[in-house]
């Protein structure tokens, strides 16, 4: 049985339309009970990659120093669970201090029902206030590249499948699934092709077992610009994920991602990772990018999620996840016809990568590693629920709903997708997809 156990620790789709699927003999309060295991909570360390593992070029080295010199670091601090938080001035990231105003907090789409509401995950600097930083700076995460596996360039490294220049099939124009046997990135998602102004939906949170390092398994929501004619495809995208190369170890993260060149450059400007790059402003002082989430939801038990949405505000994009702002991309980052003003597409999905050096197909998970099927599904597989999508740059949002042709595994046999586009007024989740699977499996080669 493939596990995660990397911790010191105490078919084909389908689109099913309207109506709730819980199975009518299924008790009506499960959505977040634990009925059995509760959730999975680091108690201790989590254990570094192999030393063998652990390899970084030295333009990797000579680049992650340099960013982190040019910070203007107030303070430093080491969570629990030991990772480093560079603390700066917030007001250090802009031109003149002047740094953005949030949009106001508004009250989510429905949460899922009172007591039956899944548990809200927590970033480790929630659960260890000791080591938050002074007042008026907030965290940068810092980590050592003696621990993590880089070994090629820094465009590589900034990248978001290590390496660079791949463009990520599903943006493409829906290819019949045997032209992406072959292609090491494989989707499980929802895209909706309409003018919009950002997205957001409850995730629930997992720690899938990835194979190798450089393999990835994620959960994201993505707004972009595609097929203009002149230009390159843009995207900012936000989710969790886990990337064993980049952080050193295999925990659960929270990610951002954006590109201004569909992922053929990388660097300050272009797009990358996280805070690796000059472009994200950072606001939060409790949630950063590549911060460690806990719990996370156990298989048949208590599910733990993340509210996340991303919206267009007064020129910048911002990234809420629960009921705070994190940060924002600004608008001028992106092309005047694209992301400057305004997103064509939405996006939800899971994502795996496969490692090219390993002949056979990766055993790496997606999602809980369980494949979507209506029996128990809710504390089974990966979902991401109450999706929607802002449609006025006003802020008005309404329910995420595609063709059927839009909601697609890019091979069913190892990752699989089923959405409920629900018009059920009493199911409190309305529109879902719910996706995964273990890899390499009997029908997976």
């Amino acid at each position: 049985m493939k596990s995660n156990a990397r911790y010191v620790l105490g078919g084909v789709f389908a689109l099913l339309g309207a109506g709730c699927l819980i199975p009518d003999d299924e008790e009506a309060c499960v959505l977040g009970e634990s009925n059995g295991e509760p959730a999975l909570v680091v108690e201790a360390s989590p254990a570094p990659l192999d030393p063998a593992d652990r390899i970084v070029s030295q333009e990797v080295r000579e680049y992650l120093e340099s960013r982190r010199q040019q910070r203007g670091i107030v303070a430093t601090t080491v969570t629990k669970w030991g990772h480093v938080y560079d603390w700066i001035d917030i007001n250090s990231q802009v031109p003149g201090g002047d740094v953005g105003t949030p949009p106001p907090i508004d009250a989510r789409s429905d949460s899922g029902g009172g007591d039956c509401a899944p548990m809200a995950v927590r970033s480790e600097l929630e659960e260890d206030p000791d080591a938050m930083g002074p007042p008026g700076t907030v965290p940068v995460l810092w980590v050592d590249p003696d621990l993590i596996h880089a070994p090629g360039t820094i465009a590589d490294f900034l990248s978001k499948y290590g390496r660079e220049g791949e463009l990520p099939s599903y943006w493409m124009d829906a290819p019949p699934p045997v032209a992406l046997d072959g292609h090491q990135h494989r989707y499980a998602r929802a895209n909706l092709v309409t003018e919009n102004y950002g997205g957001e939906g409850y995730f629930n949170v997992w720690m899938p077992f990835v194979r190798v390092p450089n393999e990835q398994s994620t959960a994201e929501v993505a707004i972009s610009r595609l097929h203009h004619p002149t230009l390159p495809h843009e995207t900012i995208e936000a989710g969790w994920h886990v990337l064993g190369g980049k952080y050193g170890n295999f925990t659960t993260r929270f990610f951002i991602y954006y590109t201004t060149t569909g992922y053929a450059e990388t660097g300050n400007g272009k797009g990358g990772y996280n805070m690796d790059h000059a472009g994200w402003v950072q606001v939060s002082r409790t949630m950063t990018p590549g911060t460690m989430l806990i719990p996370t939801s156990v298989i048949g038990g208590e599910q733990v999620e993340m509210f996340i949405r991303v919206e267009l505000h007064q020129g910048k994009w911002w990234v809420r996840v629960k009921d705070e702002f994190v940060g924002y991309y600004p608008a001028s980052l992106f092309a005047q016809d694209g992301l400057g003003t305004k997103a064509t597409a939405v996006h939800f999905y899971g994502e795996t990568n496969d490692d090219p050096t390993i002949p056979e197909m990766t055993e790496s998970d997606m999602g809980s590693g369980k494949f979507p099927t209506i029996e128990g599904w809710r504390r089974q597989a990966a979902y991401i629920r109450n999706l929607q999508y802002q449609f006025h740059p006003d802020g008005d949002r309404t329910k995420f709903f595609t063709t059927d042709d839009q909601v697609k595994a890019t091979r069913p046999q190892c990752y699989d997708v089923l959405a409920n586009f629900s018009f059920d007024p009493n199911d409190p989740w309305q529109s879902q997809i719910y996706f995964g699977g273990p890899g390499r499996n009997p029908n997976c080669q």
